[in-house]
């Protein structure tokens, strides 16, 4: 019921004033941290997960049902903030008509430097918690960036349980599509097979912002 009242807190909708007082000011806390997507993201992976409260719950639910969003989340989740907001910048542009830079877009594939195993471990503690608070049909999001960040850590077969997952509650849904259609072709990330290295973005300014 939440994330229906966020969708129309963010519309400014006729249906947000029909709301009871309580549920527009949780659906407007939301719609708060929605506001800045890779600081929500940066905040929530560096939160002990039990300390993660349910409107930041609700939030990543939201992002991570919409393809731009959650794509967001998990380039970021394999860099840094500065490489969010560089993905989402790119997203932003990209509904305008341009390209998405391939140097962003490369590590979607498993292409480019290692991630950081840990926080490819805390986004996925994350993603899976946001699975077992939410509806189930709400659900498909969530276990769709379970399942490329168990992919990601090299764990296909981990993987291929949240993307069946998500299909069995959307058979259509895209991104599950794609990790099992990279599973059954039993493609791995090109970085599980090298030898560690020094996490991705570190050569940026972590948490230096430039919008």
């Amino acid at each position: 019921q939440l994330l229906g009242d966020v969708e129309h807190a963010l519309r400014r909708s006729r249906d947000r004033r029909r709301l009871p007082p309580a549920r527009r000011t949780a659906a407007d806390a939301v719609a708060a941290e929605i506001a800045d997507p890779p600081e929500l993201f940066e905040r929530t992976i560096m939160q002990p997960i039990d300390q993660v409260d349910m409107t930041r719950i609700a939030a990543l639910a939201f992002c991570l049902e919409r393809p731009a969003l959650r794509d967001v989340a998990l380039m970021q989740w394999t860099g840094d903030l500065a490489t969010g907001d560089a993905v989402f910048r790119a997203q932003t542009a990209f509904r305008g008509g341009e390209s998405v830079p391939e140097d962003l877009a490369r590590p979607m594939w498993g292409e480019g430097a290692q991630p950081d195993p840990a926080r490819l471990r805390a986004g996925l503690e994350l993603c899976r918690r946001v699975a077992s608070l939410i509806a189930p049909e709400r659900r498909p999001g969530a276990l769709a960036a379970c399942a490329w960040l168990a992919w990601a850590s090299g764990r296909s077969t981990h993987a291929a349980f949240y993307a069946d997952s998500a299909l069995a509650i959307d058979g259509t849904h895209g991104l599950s599509e794609i990790m099992r259609t990279m599973l059954d072709a039993g493609r791995l990330p090109e970085w599980v097979f090298e030898r560690p290295t020094s996490p991705a973005g570190t050569g940026s300014s972590r948490g230096s912002r430039v919008r």
